[in-house]
């Protein structure tokens, strides 16, 4: 696995502006100078990954989000499209094997996803949006360390996985989802990122 730290135009959020899947990569138009090898599909919105949610091999998306992502994505997976008001659910929710974790977001929006998943949700406030402040790959559970210890324990026990640990990215941020890229073969960081955090985040999901 090679280990990389890159930004996007200036960003070390990486993750908004391309997403890694096994094989093939769904890049915007601001990711396009990127050195990495993988098959990559283009599309002309800025960001990307914000509108979709991974959820075992579908993907979630709203019937909101610009059509060219959710036509990009439909050609590699099955989708589940949701009626949402807001189009960037994967910004504001986290869903795991049995449960949609949110802290703020729109009854109607928290509603359907509940209604097409068949799923309970529960709310823990915090001050971010849930789907950026989690990183989930192969049924490892990263969450921002920058929460109080009640609020992560609250988030441990609804959620089901083979690890759990905290950390940042991006010199101390809590935004993990956006700042790590992985896949079997690579580990993208964000450039701003501390060697302790790459360390630990390495180990967390290779090991």
């Amino acid at each position: 696995m090679r280990v990389l730290k890159l930004n996007v135009m200036g960003s070390p959020f990486i993750g908004l502006f391309f997403h890694l899947f096994e094989d093939f990569g769904i890049f915007s138009q601001r990711a396009r100078d990127l050195d990495i090898d993988i098959k990559k599909e283009y599309v002309s919105y800025p960001i990307v990954t914000p509108f979709f949610i991974e959820y075992g091999d579908r993907i979630i998306i709203s019937k909101n989000a610009p059509r060219e992502i959710i036509e990009t994505l439909g050609k590699y997976f099955d989708l589940i499209l949701v009626d949402t008001r807001e189009n960037l659910i994967g910004n504001l929710f986290f869903i795991g094997k049995d449960v949609i974790l949110y802290s703020s977001a729109i009854k109607k929006d928290v509603e359907e996803i509940e209604r097409v998943l068949g799923m309970s949700s529960y709310r823990i406030k915090v001050d971010y949006y849930f789907g950026s402040i989690i990183k989930s790959y192969r049924d490892r559970i990263l969450v921002a360390q920058n929460l109080s210890d009640e609020t992560i324990d609250r988030i441990r026990e609804r959620v089901v996985s083979r690890k759990f640990d905290v950390s940042t990215v991006n010199f101390g941020s809590p935004f993990l989802r956006y700042g790590i890229e992985i896949n079997k073969d690579y580990l993208i960081v964000g450039d701003r990122s501390t060697g302790h955090e790459i360390v630990k985040i390495e180990d967390f999901f290779t090991d």
